[in-house]
This record gives C-alpha cells, sequence and structure tokens, in this order.
C-alpha cells in the first residue's frame, strides 16, 4: 500500500536531528535513515505517520487537548512495541552481539512516551513541545540506536549503504 507523503525531516548536521520544521507538516523518514531490511522501515514509516497523527491535530494553537490526542498516542506506543519486538527478534536470530543494550534502549523509549503521554493526560493538554519530545524519542531510536545495528548488516552484506 503507497503512503501518502509530502514533505522529509530536516536533518541538522551538528546534531544529527531533526531540525525545526513548521508544525503541522508531515514528515517522512529520510532516505540516509533507511536500512533497506526486512520491515523496519515500513515500521519506522509507521511510528512517523502516527506522529503525523498528532501534528495534524493542533491548529495554530500551541497545545491542543489530551482527547483529541489520545488515539495517537495508543497507536504510537502500540506500534512501537510491535517494532521493538520485531527488531529484536531479527536481532536475535542474526545474533547482533548489541541486543541487550539495545533492548534496554527499547525500554527507555517505551517510558518516555508513558512519561509524556502522562504527563499530558494528567494536565489534559498537549503541547507541540510534547511532540517534539515524541519526535527526539523516535530519532534516538532510529538513528542513533539502530547506527550499530545498521553497521552489523551491512558488514554481513544484508544491506548496502548509499
Amino acid at each position: 500500500m503507497e503512503r501518502k507523503r509530502s514533505a522529509t525531516i530536516a536533518v541538522d548536521p551538528d546534531r544529527d536531528a531533526p531540525a525545526a520544521c513548521p508544525e503541522g507538516i508531515a514528515r517522512e523518514l529520510p532516505a540516509t535513515w533507511r536500512f533497506n531490511f526486512k520491515s523496519i522501515d515500513d515500521e519506522h514509516q509507521q511510528l512517523i505517520d502516527d506522529l503525523n497523527a498528532g501534528w495534524s491535530a493542533f491548529g495554530p494553537a500551541a497545545s491542543a487537548p489530551f482527547d483529541r490526542l489520545k488515539t495517537m498516542f495508543v497507536s504510537l506506543k502500540g506500534n512501537m512495541l510491535l517494532h521493538f519486538e520485531s527488531e529484536e527478534a531479527e536481532m536475535a536470530a542474526l545474533g547482533y552481539p548489541g541486543l541487550q543494550a539495545h533492548k534496554e534502549q527499547h525500554r527507555s523509549a517505551i517510558e518516555r512516551l508513558e512519561t509524556i503521554e502522562a504527563g499530558a493526560a494528567a494536565i489534559g493538554i498537549v503541547g507541540r513541545a510534547d511532540l517534539y519530545a515524541l519526535l527526539d524519542t523516535l530519532v534516538d531510536d532510529m538513528l542513533r540506536a539502530d547506527v550499530s545495528f545498521k553497521t552489523f548488516l551491512f558488514a554481513r552484506g544484508l544491506v548496502h549503504m548509499g
């Protein structure tokens, strides 16, 4: 199924993380972040799509009612858990030596999501800063944490970079 995409994440080469993007513009998994290995890219894109749903809930205001984004939180957490399970299964099957550390990073990402969600639910408001924090959590997983696994796959000839 073809996904509808409109723009890409701007990357700040000094931080290797998304630079500020105009709110409300959909983000797409940049080509340089792709694995081209099994379902990982599609799973990563689904996480970005979930976050895009959150961005679309905002109007011109700096915040939105939590109830308007509750479905986004549920979908994002569910898809994160599915992706992490899938990725960890691939790592285990391939004998990836960094599996335990990667599992810890995944646990930390879920904790960050749950902390952001609980804070927003407690006050009934989701701020744009909350979505940027969620985006940073996804960047931590997709770019920073996954780079070692991608290097592992490349060294075994399972993916090609470039």
